[in-house]
């Protein structure tokens, strides 16, 4: 199997057999095929081989490895895969589209799998693992940077303080007693919200940045929350 599949791309770091030494702020990309394709201009360009060459990161936290394992989540047991060059790419083109926010969240691992227990999931974020498992459907969506950004939103919420994890529930709804919830929000900006707070916070982080329209709509407050949010965790 060929070495640079198998270990994937190893952020941040230098790879022993690689003539290629990229700099902490750069990402490590193999040799590979390019296939040919067409510009938007209408500019057409042939199939050709790219050397290996280092690419800066979007991301400003620097210490996240994309894996083909991971032995400690049974959520998708034996259903990881190994990663492509052109997923990694489409992985870190998202990225780089990403509000700055959100590329400065913290995670460790970036899991390939082939499906979720749920058919129509396309990543689940597992916080206390500091992992995030992409699906297969997650690279056929149109709207793979919004889904990329609700999930990294649940690491957020994993940061969060008790405080502003209550301030958030009270804002959109949530009705809190002793620190516990005891009545859900009557008008959710999305139906799962009410699957409990943490799905809540990444639904609403997700319009706050995708669709602020809909958010303002639904509950300008929370417009004012995610903002001030923005500058306190700067």
């Amino acid at each position: 199997m060929n070495f640079f599949i198998f270990v994937i791309i190893l952020f941040y770091s230098k790879f022993a057999f690689s003539q290629t030494k990229c700099l902490e702020s750069e990402v490590y990309v193999s040799s590979h095929s390019v296939k040919g394709y067409q510009k938007l201009n209408g500019t057409k360009v042939k199939s050709y081989y790219r050397n290996e060459y280092c690419r800066k990161s979007p991301f400003k936290y620097n210490g996240f490895q994309f894996k083909e394992k991971f032995s400690s989540i049974e959520l998708v047991s034996g259903n990881f895969k190994e990663w492509s060059d052109n997923e990694i790419k489409f992985f870190l083109n998202l990225g780089e589209k990403l509000p700055e926010f959100l590329k400065a969240i913290e995670f460790e691992i970036v899991l390939h799998s082939k499906n979720a227990n749920d058919p129509n999931n396309p990543a689940t974020a597992i916080p206390d693992k500091k992992a995030l498992i992409l699906y297969d459907l997650f690279f056929k969506r149109k709207d793979a940077l919004t889904v990329l950004g609700h999930e990294l939103a649940h690491f957020l919420y994993w940061k969060l303080n008790d405080e502003k994890k209550i301030e958030f529930a009270i804002l959109s709804g949530w009705k809190i007693k002793n620190g516990r919830v005891f009545s859900k929000p009557a008008d959710p900006i999305y139906d799962d919200s009410l699957d409990g707070p943490s799905e809540d916070f990444a639904n609403n982080v997700e319009a706050f940045y995708f669709d602020k329209v809909k958010l303002k709509k639904n509950n300008p407050a929370l417009i004012d929350f995610f903002t001030k949010l923005e500058k306190e965790m700067k």
